[in-house]
């Protein structure tokens, strides 16, 4: 499909160190008593009543202020509890931008994988009851499950992520194509594992397994084992597992949007249509607030497991939150901004644990500092036991950034104490005396052996890696001299080198014991090179770019293919040139439909509301269509860099840099035996995922729209997408009849209605 994206070549190198940045973590645990009354979990009180210094708090609060002020996030709500009582409780931005309803507080948050926490609390109840063991193998439970392939899986594995399962069956379908929890279980059952089992690796199936092994033991729904026993005993009344239309809660509950900086559309209203999935998901349906999770924080930080203070009923026993608290893998894609801790997974809960590990290196349940989990649509939270201290910061903006930055805030503010702190300050007081200028350190760089180039550029004021087909992102100034953090992932450092004249020359990505160095270079000038000028002549002559204006209409039908998703069906895509495009996709059991028209763009998919792209996703899926990518890239591209020759795979090719509006920059490469277009490599950012590199290959070139003995347009019949991201995998589209000149109405441009799940036929 010519909209999409990706390139196997590249993407496959290098990928495993950096930039798998699906999801920022949160913290735990020591003990501390419960101090609040039996009655009220939380009361108010003074900062300075509980020891704190209400300057901190505001400061904190001023720290998300500036992520609403810059667009990072639509709205957000934190909170901090100390000593059982709460200290602050503020909301910033909006509950719904288009609506004009401020966020305040008390709004209602889809807390996405923190419901995890929930299901995990729950099999620490039954394990407590003796219904249930560690070691039960799945299969005891759902026959979908004994077989080769599943037969050995056991409940440790599920609430650990190392059962081998697949991140989600979800991933290219709706969630009405199932009908139940149980049914998801079973997909997972019959395909068994994906990766090693053993290994940790974050599974949205397991959590879905655990959901329907507690159907099978409770023999009744797992949310109402849930509702009884954790959110009534806890006294959550804003806590539901599946928000329906009709409930009065609806009405608190925060818009959720999609995007990015600057570029966020509304993607659900569930204060008027009720929460987005249509069961209980276990590892991701819930909704709640700050107020009530804290409650859950609140029975797993005691050490006791008790609801509503010392007098309140025993929910778990000390064994079940030992288990459940005590580190089991290292989260080796993610960092902490918190100092000297570094994060693990528990059974469905991150932990903060000291670094100062001895013996094996291993830690126990005594070098847990900290406690928490996060959800992919924006939600965060942590609890100090040792400090009795838990801090909360939900958004409602997935495709958000500021997870690690609001954690660092907490370690500068709360937890060291600087007041005057924010995001700001570090890089003001690391350019101060022209130490870290960053213009010293915008430019090419390339590996020492050879391969395709890094740039580092400023955006937004910040020094960005663009690593293309890889990762784009940001990186902030760290203590030490030339040297940057990756905002996603705090470890991972940048070191620039310089030469006795003081000029950046060489660039050290380093996480752990890994290194990449990376040499300064800048491309030479014509005729060393030829201008982007003489480069797109060329490109358009080899494309045979103006018969795209001369057949003003084309229809391609073919078939996509989606290995990692189990995904295969056909495609549709019609153009109306220069600016309108309709593609659809019909997986059998499911359609989605992309519309462009003159600027405009949306997406629709079976289940789902019709969105509206807007910002970055919009220019980029734009700049994918054939008028801009073999026409004339001058017109919709502000800055093109050619930046050298290279060879690869026994092919001589152009490399030229495009840096647009507001999508991330990309590098297309030109085969220069035949002038045409031989891949794109860039970034996107996905929600729940993060930035993920995506690189596209071209192939098949057949010439379409010959008339009256001019040539027709050379487009490509196969286009490879592959995503960095393992689970997204290679999307393959293949055309196989081309259709000029036919007559599209202004009615297939207009904006889609909503899909079912029924088939549909051409």
């Amino acid at each position: 499909m010519l909209v999409n994206t990706c390139i196997k070549h590249r993407v496959r190198r290098r990928m495993n160190v950096l930039f798998a940045l699906v999801v920022v973590a949160t913290g735990w645990l020591n003990a501390a008593a419960v101090r609040a009354d039996p009655g009220e979990a939380f009361p108010r009180a003074e900062a300075a009543s509980v020891g704190m210094d209400p300057a901190a708090l505001e400061s904190l609060g001023s720290v998300v202020r500036g992520f609403v002020e810059r667009d990072e996030i639509v709205g957000a709500e934190v909170m901090v509890i100390k000593n059982r009582r709460l200290v602050y409780d503020e909301g910033f931005g909006f509950r719904d931008r288009e609506e004009h309803e401020p966020m305040g507080t008390g709004g209602i948050f889809c807390i996405r994988s923190m419901t995890k926490t929930f299901v995990g609390t729950a099999i620490q109840m039954l394990i407590d009851d003796g219904k249930l063991s560690l070691d039960d193998t799945a299969a005891k439970w759902l026959p979908s499950f004994d077989n080769d392939k599943s037969r050995a899986i056991t409940v440790r594995q599920l609430l650990t992520h190392t059962s081998g399962l697949a991140l989600s069956e979800l991933l290219g379908h709706s969630f009405d194509e199932f009908g139940s929890v149980r049914a998801l279980a079973d997909i997972s059952g019959r395909s068994g594992p994906e990766h090693p089992v053993g290994e940790f690796h974050y599974s949205d199936q397991g959590a879905d397994t655990l959901t329907a092994i507690i159907e099978a033991v409770t023999g009744a729904p797992a949310e109402r084992f849930i509702e009884t026993r954790v959110i009534d005993a806890l006294g959550m009344t804003d806590t539901v597992c599946v928000l329906k239309k009709d409930d009065p809660r609806r009405t608190r509950a925060c818009s959720l949007y999609l995007g990015t900086r600057g570029a966020w559309s509304r993607a659900a209203r569930p204060s008027e249509t009720g929460g987005i999935f249509p069961f209980f998901l276990g590892s991701q349906g819930m909704y709640s607030t700050p107020m009530d999770y804290a409650r859950l924080l609140a029975i797993w930080s005691d050490g006791a497991g008790r609801g509503g203070g010392e007098g309140g009923a025993r929910l778990m026993s000390q064994n079940a939150i030992r288990r459940g608290l005590t580190p089991v893998s290292p989260r080796v894609l993610q960092e902490t901004n918190l100092a000297a801790l570094s994060l693990w997974y528990a059974q469905l809960w991150m932990v903060y644990v000291n670094q100062m590990l001895g013996g094996d290196g291993m830690p126990t349940m005594g070098d847990v500092v900290a406690f928490g989990h996060n959800g992919s649509d924006g939600t965060y939270a942590w609890s100090f036991p040792g400090r009795d201290l838990m801090v909360l910061y939900f958004t409602q903006s997935r495709g958000q950034t500021t997870g690690p930055m609001f954690e660092r805030g907490i370690q500068k503010i709360l937890l060291d104490g600087d007041v005057t702190w924010r995001p700001e300050r570090d890089e003001q007081a690391a350019g101060a005396g022209g130490a870290m200028k960053l213009d010293d350190y915008t430019g090419f760089f390339e590996p020492e052996d050879g391969g395709p180039y890094r740039v580092f550029y400023v955006h937004d004021g910040k020094l960005t890696i663009d690593i293309p087909a890889e990762y784009c992102g940001p990186l902030s100034p760290d203590p030490e001299k030339d040297c940057f953090a990756l905002d996603a992932a705090p470890a991972v450092k940048v070191r620039f080198n310089r030469d006795e004249a003081g000029r950046v020359v060489a660039a050290k990505l380093a996480r752990g014991p890994n290194e990449n160095v990376w040499v300064r270079f800048t491309p030479p000038p014509p005729p060393a090179l030829p201008s982007i000028d003489e480069v797109v002549k060329a490109y358009m002559a080899a494309h045979h770019s103006e018969a795209l204006t001369r057949m003003k209409t084309l229809k391609l039908t073919g078939t996509i293919d989606i290995p990692a998703r189990k995904l295969s069906g056909k495609v549709v895509a019609r153009y109306r040139f220069p600016s309108f495009a309709r593609i659809d996709v019909d997986y059998g059991a499911r359609q989605e439909t992309t519309v462009i028209r003159q600027g405009r763009m949306w997406r629709a998919a079976a289940g789902q509301p019709v969105r509206e792209a807007v910002g970055g996703e919009r220019e980029h899926a734009i700049l994918m269509m054939p008028w801009a990518l073999y026409g004339d890239w001058r017109e919709s591209i502000p800055e093109l860099t050619v930046v050298r020759r290279a060879e690869f795979d026994g092919k001589h090719l152009l490399s030229v840099r495009a840096v647009p509006k507001e999508a991330f920059p990309s590098r297309r490469l030109i085969d220069l035996s035949t002038g045409l277009l031989a891949s794109v490599d860039t970034s996107l950012m996905l929600p729940g995922l993060g930035t993920v590199g995506v690189g596209t290959s071209f192939s098949d070139f057949r010439e379409v729209g010959a008339s009256g003995g001019e040539p027709g347009a050379k487009l490509p019949f196969k286009t490879e997408v592959e995503f960095s991201a393992p689970m997204l995998g290679t999307v393959t589209t293949k055309f196989e009849a081309a259709e000029p000149g036919v007559e599209l109405g202004d009615e297939l441009f207009e904006e889609p209605k909503p899909k079912s799940n029924k088939p549909t036929s051409e």
